[in-house]
């Protein structure tokens, strides 16, 4: 691994770089998990992937110029979709990290007295309901 790094507590800060070795971001593993990162021969990059960001890096196999991401590579599962609990492609602490797509709950907010019921659709914006939060009416 080429990118720095800052260990705080049981967690590391991994420090995500461009191509001209600028920081851009930081990404978080385990401490245990130090060691199985530096062993990736490369630099870890933030990727800008359709609606989300991803940290990714690439490598070469017998030549072939090879990509994966960096929660892959934590749990060593290549072919296998990684989903983060708390939503945050850049929190990659093993508690954080599962194979099971995280449904995507509604949510409701009152403003001013008025109640708005969020309804999240796939691949489109959430359907927003306006919902009367007077309970005086009869």
């Amino acid at each position: 691994m080429k990118n720095q790094y800052k260990i705080r507590k049981s967690e590391v800060v991994l420090y995500l770089q461009d191509q001209k070795g600028n920081i851009t971001n930081e990404a978080v593993i385990d401490l245990m998990d130090l060691n199985l990162i530096k062993q990736f021969p490369n630099t870890w990059r933030l990727q800008s992937l359709k609606n989300r960001m991803e940290v990714r890096g690439t490598y070469r196999v017998e030549g072939e110029k090879k990509q994966t991401t960096l929660a892959k590579w934590i749990l060593d599962f290549p072919k296998s979709p990684i989903y983060f609990k708390d939503g945050s492609t850049l929190n990659h602490k093993r508690e954080n990290l599962t194979f099971e797509k995280p449904l995507k709950a509604n949510k409701i907010t009152i403003e001013n007295n008025i109640g708005y019921l969020y309804i999240n659709r796939r691949h489109e914006d959430d359907l927003k309901i306006k919902i009367d939060t007077d309970i005086t009416h009869g």
